[in-house]
């Protein structure tokens, strides 16, 4: 188990490095990474108050999670960071709704994935417990993906700029 996560946060380290050379900056792969622990952590800590276990089919599902989650933050930080290039005077509604253009991408990526799930929670026999667990962490795991890319980045990236001399009124 120990050596399965020092592989899992080696890989993290080199998505990063990735991000971090097509971006050309430091600050926007952590904030692409940022949605990982919470889009993750919400799925683990239901299936400990549930009492399901991990094994390798729902860390799977949580690879595929922190990959959707990835994606869509990757979408709304490119947005941002366009927006943010040159600007001296940003208020925060205006950065908000820049962000509002996101959206359909954002929702066309979780809510199609969280409605291809929605029929495998339903699922009621002993033999596809299985399933239905993987569905939940995929579905727990989008839906808080999509909440956090779409409040927890524009938020660090405004602290960001404010720490780089970008004012807000």
């Amino acid at each position: 188990m120990k050596s399965t996560v020092i592989k899992v946060l080696l890989s993290i380290l080199l998505c990063y490095m990735i991000f971090a050379a097509v971006n050309e900056s430091f600050s926007v792969p952590l904030i692409i990474l940022s949605v990982i622990p919470p889009s993750l952590g919400l799925p683990l800590i239901l299936m400990i108050l549930t009492g399901s276990s991990v094994n390798s089919a729902v860390c799977c599902s949580l690879i595929a999670v922190s990959g959707i989650a990835v994606n869509a933050a990757v979408i709304i930080t490119g947005e941002l960071n366009q927006f943010f290039k040159g600007k001296i005077e940003l208020t925060v509604f205006i950065i908000h709704k820049y962000a509002r253009r996101c959206i359909p991408c954002l929702f066309a990526i979780s809510g199609t994935t969280i409605a291809g799930t929605l029929p495998f929670l339903f699922i009621r026999s002993g033999s596809n417990s299985l399933i239905t667990t993987l569905s939940a962490v995929i579905a727990t795991g989008v839906t808080v993906s999509f909440v956090t890319s779409f409040t927890l980045i524009p938020s660090i990236m405004v602290l960001i700029n404010s720490y780089k001399g970008v004012k807000y009124e």
